[in-house]
Parts: structure tokens; C-alpha cells; sequence
């Protein structure tokens, strides 16, 4: 099979959920020459599915940075994200940070991109570690109270989630409630995900 028939493959099979089909089409294309962003988007959620963390954290690097230099600033914040998401729940807090702080500055550069909302997410899960909850309620009245027409899936979702539960959670300032509603915003992200719309779509 050629190289091109190998992406329309890829596509279609992580349309229809088949993440091994996914990942196997799709990296063998990559294989033969690198995947435009947008199909190393869909093969890192194809990596990411199927529990290949490290693959899936190599191919995000790659997509900010494809999207970044291509002034596609709003989908390199989206990738930042889970980029940064993928990290930490790697353990690797450090690394995530970094990231983060270039999110940052590439938000700078477009601080009307709705995507400059993933890293108030972020802000907020730190605060939230953290302990802080007080900075914590502050920062989550950045968020907008509704999501933009055609707003990612994902972003929306979160937006809501947070907007909904961080604040009753904060009022207990005590960790178990402040866990439980951390692990339904995960959760809300993640059945986003799950239903094939956490990344772009060719």
C-alpha cells in the first residue's frame, strides 16, 4: 500500500475508533515521510489510546511545534495541553512546566485565541495541586461562561466542568473533595476524547 493510501486509512480508522489500525497506518506513512500536523495530531491520539504514552508525548512535541511555526497558534495551544496533561500524569512535572511556560509566550502572540483557554485549565490544575484554592477561584473566573460557537469539544467540555464543580470543591478546602472534582474534569475531557473528538478531524 502506498504512503497516501496509508493516511486515508489511518484517518478512517481513527474515525471509526480503531486506534491499531490508526497507529499502524499512520506511522508507517510517518515512517516513509513525516505526517502533515493535523495526522500527527490523529496518531498520537492513535498512540495515546492504546497506552504508548512515550510515543504519543513525542508526536504532540511535534505537532505544537509544526503548528506553532505555521501561525496555527489556537491548534499548538490545543496540543500544548495534552501535551503538558501527558507529562504530568507521567510524572514528568518538570517537563510539563516547560511546556507550559512556551504555551505561554505563544499565547502571548494572540491573546484572543479561544484555545488560550487549555492553559487557564492548566493554571487552574496547578493552583489546585497546590493546595491554593483561593488563587484558585480567581483564576477559574478567567474561563468564559459560555463556550464560542464551533469552540473544541474538549475546551467547552472543560470550561463547563470546572465553571460547574471547582468552586463548591474549594468552599470544602480539603483534598478529598478537591480529588473528586479534579477526577470528573479529567473524566469529562476524557469521555471527549473517547468519542473521537478530542482531536482535529481530516
Amino acid at each position: 500500500m502506498d504512503r497516501d493510501a496509508q493516511v486515508v486509512r489511518g484517518r478512517e480508522a481513527a474515525r471509526a475508533l480503531a486506534w491499531t489500525e490508526a497507529y499502524e497506518a499512520l506511522g508507517a506513512a510517518d515512517a516513509e515521510r513525516p505526517l502533515e500536523s493535523a495526522d500527527l495530531e490523529l496518531l498520537a491520539e492513535a498512540a495515546d489510546m492504546l497506552g504508548n504514552c512515550d510515543d504519543a508525548v513525542a508526536l504532540l512535541r511535534r505537532a505544537y511545534t509544526a503548528h506553532a511555526e505555521s501561525g496555527a497558534v489556537g491548534r499548538a495551544l490545543r496540543c500544548g495541553y495534552w501535551l503538558c496533561k501527558a507529562l504530568a500524569w507521567g510524572g514528568e512535572f518538570a517537563q510539563s512546566g516547560a511546556w507550559l511556560a512556551r504555551a505561554r509566550r505563544l499565547a502571548a502572540t494572540e491573546p484572543g485565541c479561544p484555545e488560550c483557554a487549555y492553559l487557564v485549565l492548566l493554571e487552574i490544575e496547578l493552583h489546585f495541586r497546590a493546595g491554593e484554592f483561593t488563587q484558585m477561584l480567581e483564576v477559574v473566573n478567567r474561563l468564559p461562561e459560555t463556550a464560542r460557537p464551533g469552540t473544541d469539544p474538549d475546551l467547552a467540555a472543560g470550561t463547563t466542568m470546572t465553571r460547574g464543580t471547582c468552586p463548591s470543591s474549594a468552599r470544602t478546602a480539603n483534598r478529598p473533595s478537591g480529588a473528586g472534582w479534579w477526577s470528573r474534569s479529567r473524566a469529562c475531557t476524557s469521555s471527549a476524547g473517547s468519542s473521537s473528538t478530542r482531536w482535529p478531524r481530516r
